[in-house]
């Protein structure tokens, strides 16, 4: 993933370039934010208001497909999974003591 951002105020000000999906896209506008937090919400998810529209763009846009990806490749080997991060119990269910 590469894009520019502002030294002083750290913001994204360029569109940002997904090497893996071979495509660039904007930040989300507010107005972005607004119908997906409307679609989200009929799925009964919700997005943090105190979230920035670099973050919730990221994830949207890049880690989401990267997670999938993840998932259909191979078991999670970690004890946190998914977004926001849940505790993968099948993991944490196979320590054992020695």
């Amino acid at each position: 993933m590469t894009y520019g951002i502002n030294p002083e105020t750290y913001e994204i000000v360029t569109p940002i370039w997904s090497e893996l999906q071979q495509r660039s896209f904007n930040v989300y506008t507010d107005e972005d934010r607004r119908q997906l937090t409307e679609k989200l919400a009929k799925q009964l998810q919700f997005i943090n208001k105190e979230v920035s529209n670099e973050k919730i763009t990221i994830y949207f846009e890049v880690e989401k497909y990267l997670n999938i990806i993840s998932e259909q490749l191979e078991p999670q080997n970690s004890i946190f999974v998914g977004f926001p991060e849940k505790i993968n119990e099948e993991f944490v269910k196979k320590f054992t003591k020695k």
